[in-house]
């Protein structure tokens, strides 16, 4: 049990999660999962007939909640060689562990408290599909990503920096899927442009500045 805490193999056991995580996403729910994996699912889901009002359902809460193994083996390989810098004495699977929760709860938080300052300011339907929307393009980037992580942490002897290929590829999706929904909808943002910038500065940039700062003044 010692060897598995402190060892590399937590990344093997992240993935097996995940993946089971995914068969558990597939019993859940069989069209949705489908509709997921061939990437039709926001397309589907958000932009046509089959849009729910209420937005969310207990398959996007597990989806979401699956996607933070992929985002903490994303944390743990970035961070994990810097530890003693941070006085942090977690290993492997303990340190993994952590990583995942964290992460989590920060989400949660986040989620929660950008519906709140949507509910109490406007309960603008607009905004609030924009809070969910992200959410779907969060997971998208880190599915595609995905194979650029294992490829880093399995092939590391190769040589070949894989996890810049992840970094690359899960932000730069995330962040074209969001400029083409700003796009789309650039006449409601360019009349409301004083509270996107707002929005913009407090809840999306501000809460991982103080993140950054917190950790880089260490």
């Amino acid at each position: 049990m010692e060897r598995i805490i402190q060892s590399n193999d937590w990344f093997t056991i992240s993935l097996i999660v995940f993946l089971l995580s995914l068969v558990v996403l597939k019993q859940s729910n069989n069209g949705k999962y489908a509709r997921l994996v061939n990437f039709s699912y926001i397309d589907y889901y958000w932009f046509s007939n089959n849009f729910d009002r209420h937005f969310i359902s207990y398959f996007e809460l597990l989806t979401y909640t699956f996607s933070h193994i992929v985002f903490s083996q994303f944390l743990f390989v970035l961070i994990g060689r810097r530890l003693s810098i941070y006085d942090i004495e977690l290993y492997g699977l303990e340190l993994f562990m952590v990583l995942f929760m964290a992460t989590l709860l920060f989400s949660i938080l986040k989620f929660n408290v950008e519906k709140f300052v949507n509910y109490c300011i406007n309960k603008s339907t607009r905004v609030a599909f924009y809070i969910y929307y992200k959410q779907i393009i969060w997971v998208y980037g880190l599915l595609i990503g995905l194979p650029f992580l294992i490829l880093d942490f399995y092939a590391s002897a190769v040589g070949v920096p894989f996890f810049y290929g992840f970094l690359i590829i899960a932000a730069g999706f995330s962040v074209f899927r969001l400029l083409l929904f700003g796009y789309k909808n650039r006449a409601y943002i360019l009349k409301h442009w004083y509270y996107i910038i707002l929005y913009l500065c407090t809840l999306e940039i501000a809460p991982y500045f103080f993140i950054y700062k917190l950790f880089s003044n260490r």
